[in-house]
């Protein structure tokens, strides 16, 4: 979801800005062929960012494991075959000519055989694909780690009328972007936030932390540098809005616009502040901050990466 969650628009189903190119795979045994929707908060035990970003030193890093796969409409607001599971690796490379698309897991059946995703991350990848279950639906699936090792086999499903669960690792590290993965915070669940009388409401207070990496565009990114505190006790709350019609989300003094309109599992909103913008899930019980802010490439191919964060749990 690739800013860790970058601001950048994909020309497909997401934006680097909306969900990073994520975090860490876990060490378990590929499970049989399974269509069961995966459980939020799943609690998994997972290494965290380490194999995500860095199987190639890590030598520990398990095989990718599928729960689910299903076309959907919650592709980042498109339609587009979600796969969900734990131990999804990054090839920490990037199509540069198309809205950085971040390389990741292959798919290596038909019609789903390429290793392009417009949301990566541990537990989660996404790739836009018609709303069209003749084609997208039905087959069958397998994936092959950036290390190669390949994952459990499963059907890919048609769920173009639901709106299916997605796995939230429930972890307390901002850097991890599945750490909030649970679906959108609705209106009610908004409104239930407030006092009553009250037009304001405090979800919580964030601190604002970024690391930045060295990459090139041919070669791929290194390892990320130490974090950095940008910013502590950011306020974030509610505030209704439209004549009592809207519960908007709140960032500092900027106003992200409203929450719980649209029924989409991956809804962000996005704060521009005076020193960036930031797209922020607001879920139930937690809401998560992200940017990505790449350098313009280098004749050499290089560049430099910096993924700002922030989580806050209510």
């Amino acid at each position: 979801m690739s800013r860790l969650f970058a601001v950048i628009a994909l020309a497909a189903c997401g934006s680097s800005s909306a969900r990073p190119d994520a975090f860490g795979g876990a060490d378990a045994s590929a499970p049989a062929d399974s269509g069961t929707l995966p459980t939020t908060d799943a609690a998994i035990d997972s290494p965290g960012v380490d194999c995500f970003y860095e199987w190639s030193t890590r030598g520990t890093c398990g095989a990718p494991v599928i729960d689910a796969a299903y076309l959907t409409t919650d592709c980042e607001a498109t339609t587009g075959v979600f796969v969900v599971g734990h131990g999804f690796e990054s090839a920490n490379q990037f199509m540069t000519g198309n809205g950085w698309l971040p390389y990741g897991p292959k798919a290596t059946s038909e019609p789903l055989n390429d290793n392009i995703w417009n949301v990566l991350t541990p537990t989660l990848m996404c790739i836009t694909t018609s709303a069209n279950p003749a084609i997208w639906s039905g087959f069958t699936l397998q994936l092959q780690n950036p290390d190669g090792q390949l994952s459990n086999s499963v059907t890919v499903q048609n769920l173009l009328s639901a709106r299916p669960a997605l796995v939230s690792t429930g972890s307390d590290d901002a850097f991890d972007p599945d750490a909030c993965l649970d679906t959108g915070m609705t209106h009610d669940q908004a409104l239930a936030m407030f006092a009553m009388g009250a037009s304001t409401s405090m979800l919580g207070r964030l601190a604002i932390t970024a690391h930045t990496r060295s990459c090139n565009s041919a070669t791929g990114c290194l390892a990320w540098g130490a974090p950095a505190t940008i910013a502590t006790n950011v306020p974030a709350g509610l505030a209704i809005t439209g004549n009592g019609s809207a519960v908007d989300f709140t960032l500092g003094s900027a106003d992200c616009g409203s929450l719980g309109h649209a029924d989409e599992t991956l809804a962000y909103n996005y704060c521009d502040m005076a020193d960036q913008g930031y797209a922020v899930h607001v879920a139930a019980h937690c809401l998560q901050l992200s940017a990505t802010v790449r350098s313009p490439i280098a004749p050499d191919g290089s560049y430099s990466q910096t993924d700002t964060v922030g989580l806050v749990r209510y």
